[in-house]
């Protein structure tokens, strides 16, 4: 399997909620699972940590969900998969790499993006209230959801663009 397909595959899983926790969708969390993977990493150098790396992994997961028993299914099922899937130093890299510099900066950027179409439409309106009067009001009622749509789409499509420009010199 190549690289891109490995990354996608990873990527899939993290943010699968059916199956599994989507962990990829908590950018505290993978924070965390980074700065833990690459701290064993730079710390055992020469030697072979993929072991400890994993183990450090489960913990963190483990100790995430712990309090949420309906969810139990889905972590052990997430933490046999990855036990499974990463298999190699090569993997693991793949996946610290897929949770630094995709899931992170895309959750970051969702976050971004305004889940209310009102705030967009609220300016518009009222300045079509403010030069037009009574008679913009007409405007503003057929306006008003094909503007907050598009305000939003809008916002969505500058963040996720301005998320993943920053990323593809790390892919090239």
């Amino acid at each position: 399997m190549d690289d891109f397909t490995l990354l996608y595959n990873i990527s899939r899983m993290l943010i699968n909620k059916d199956k599994y926790v989507a962990i990829g969708k908590e950018p505290k969390l993978l924070t965390r699972i980074i700065s833990s993977l690459k701290l064993i990493a730079k710390e055992n150098e020469g030697k072979e940590f993929l072991a400890l790396q994993k183990q450090v992994l489960r913990n963190i997961i483990v100790e995430r969900y712990k309090k949420t028993e309906t969810t139990n299914n889905r972590v052990q099922l997430l933490l046999a998969d990855l036990e499974k899937e990463i298999a190699s130093y090569e993997i693991m890299n793949i996946f610290i790499f897929t949770c630094e510099h995709i899931l992170a900066p895309l959750q970051q950027a969702i976050e971004n993006i305004p889940s209310n179409d009102r705030e967009y439409t609220l300016n518009i309106a009222k300045a079509y209230l403010d030069v037009e009067g009574k008679h913009g009001l007409a405007d503003v009622i057929s306006l008003w959801d094909y503007l907050g749509v598009k305000g939003c789409l809008n916002a969505e499509r500058s963040e996720i663009i301005r998320a993943f420009a920053t990323r593809t010199s790390f892919v090239n």
